[in-house]
């Protein structure tokens, strides 16, 4: 027997055997070498393969996510470049959807990244599931998500692929014994109308994902010319938010909160406006949104808490005997890494008592992800600072998680005070939050009142506190107490504490 091995990879994967039956024979040495020549061929022939396999593993690991194994941004450009070709000569529509899991970072702060891959997996299957043969869905990265529709004869066929997408989203999920629910927000960009080129149809299509996010998300949004604009506009503010926390050009304001018995000035709340030196003032409904998308909320909040209680301090060395001042807490912050020990540093570094100052939360942000702000919020009313839920009865907030919460005031939202005592629906909602609140024993805040006849209403009803532009406006550091009315009692207890 002649016996050449097949060396593949650096082991012998096999033997080129050449057999002679019925007498001994001598193997000459061009027979040798050819049975040689054979078992080198077959060698190559494994090694081109095995390279092949290698290079088509290494083309789709450049192509494909290696998460969820959907097409990435490289493979999806690529697609979409080919569609709109494709589109043009057969004159059908194209549509270019982009998808963002809303609250997903909620998810992975409460359960781990390992709980937010599995989910992402999963989301990427029910889209796989919901779409036709042909069509195509990336991960863009993190919770994002693009498909591309082909070959529609009518705009309605993109809606109703859509709502599909939403309601399979909506479904819940059970995840290591978990059930998750997650929705998602939907923008889309259609050719050609809203582009005629890949990179005008993905900024298009962008843009009107970032619109069904302001629009309370778990939506879709069909791409308008507006909306770049608007883009352009947000562009700009957030440059020019950086460039006035640079140059100063912020300004605490403070309005009143008072006793609703007598009408005692018992607390303010610090507000920030925007002094522009060409616009002038600047209310914040035309900033926190943009400084909250930017991430630029947390810089301007720890300025406001700086300011604030540096003020609370210059007030306590004039000896006035000013109130309690309440800060706004945004969820951004309270992720902040290093918040607790920013925090009790300022109150060290200002010498500010801890029961001069308050924090006002919004009940939707505490919902946003609750037991990790339970958890801080504990951490800071241990120190002697007080909490109010703001806005409360807009955020959807449940009572098992109502009662956990440590908190000292609900501040009812302005939206259930406008219609008192008038509409009747407004007046059920206030008295029953009321109710509520004192039979758990918290003071009730009652913000936005204008009228009198809110006043009295909200008198008789047991509310506790009051705010709004009937008793006060919000005022300048220097104006506060020659605006805010009555004149502070000497003696309130809440005084002597500040």
């Amino acid at each position: 027997m002649l016996d050449i091995p097949i060396v593949y990879d650096g082991t012998i994967a096999g033997v080129v055997c050449h057999e002679h039956v019925g007498s001994p024979r001598q193997w000459t040495s061009a027979e040798q070498d050819f049975s040689a020549l054979i078992a080198s061929d077959i060698s190559l022939s494994l090694e081109i393969d095995r390279r092949k396999a290698i290079e088509t593993n290494l083309e789709h690991q450049a192509q494909h996510d290696a998460l969820t194994g959907l097409p990435n941004r490289s493979l999806l450009i690529d697609r979409i470049d080919q569609e709109i070709k494709h589109a043009r000569r057969s004159g059908s529509l194209l549509a270019v959807l982009f998808l963002d899991l809303d609250n997903f970072k909620q998810i992975n702060d409460s359960f781990g990244h390992l709980v937010g891959d599995a989910l992402l997996v999963s989301i990427s299957g029910k889209l796989k599931g919901v779409l036709r043969e042909g069509d195509t869905v990336s991960r863009l990265g993190g919770d994002e998500f693009s498909i591309v529709l082909t070959d529609l004869e009518r705009e309605e066929d993109i809606d109703e692929i859509a709502n599909k997408i939403l309601t399979v989203i909506q479904q819940p999920l059970t995840i290591e014994d978990r059930e998750l629910f997650v929705t998602t927000s939907v923008g889309i960009g259609v050719f050609p109308e809203d582009g005629d080129t890949l990179e005008v149809l993905l900024r298009n299509a962008d843009a009107a994902m970032y619109r069904a996010k302001e629009r309370g998300r778990n939506g879709i949004e069909f791409y308008t010319e507006d909306m770049t604009v608007r883009a352009l506009a947000k562009v700009t503010m957030i440059a020019n938010l950086k460039r006035a926390l640079v140059n100063d050009e912020f300004e605490v304001y403070y309005q009143a909160q008072y006793n609703i018995d007598d009408r005692e000035l018992i607390g303010l709340e610090a507000l920030v406006r925007w002094n522009h030196p060409e616009l002038g003032l600047i209310s914040p409904d035309q900033f926190l949104p943009a400084a909250e998308e930017s991430g630029l909320i947390v810089a301007l909040d720890r300025w406001v808490m700086r300011t604030a209680l540096g003020q609370i301090q210059q007030w306590r060395a004039q000896e006035v005997p000013a109130p309690r001042v309440s800060l706004n807490l945004t969820m951004q912050q309270i992720d902040q890494e290093g918040f607790l020990e920013f925090l009790t540093e300022l109150i060290e570094q200002t010498g500010c008592r801890k029961d001069a100052i308050g924090f006002e939360i919004t009940e939707g942000q505490l919902m946003t992800n609750p037991e990790r702000t339970i958890e801080l919020l504990r951490v800071i009313h241990d120190l002697g600072i007080e909490i109010a839920i703001d806005d409360f009865g807009t955020g959807h907030s449940s009572l098992a998680y109502l009662k956990k919460f440590p908190v000292d005031t609900i501040k009812i939202d302005m939206e259930f005070i406008t219609g008192l005592p008038f509409d009747e629906d407004d007046v059920s909602i206030v008295r029953t939050i009321i109710a509520l609140a004192r039979n758990m024993g918290i003071d009730v805040l009652a913000e936005g009142v204008e009228t009198e006849a809110q006043f009295n209403f909200l008198l008789d009803a047991g509310c506790s506190l009051v705010q709004g532009y009937l008793l006060s406006r919000p005022q300048p550091a220097s104006l506060v107490f020659a605006a805010a009315w009555p004149v502070v009692s000497q003696s309130s207890s809440a005084a002597e504490s500040s």
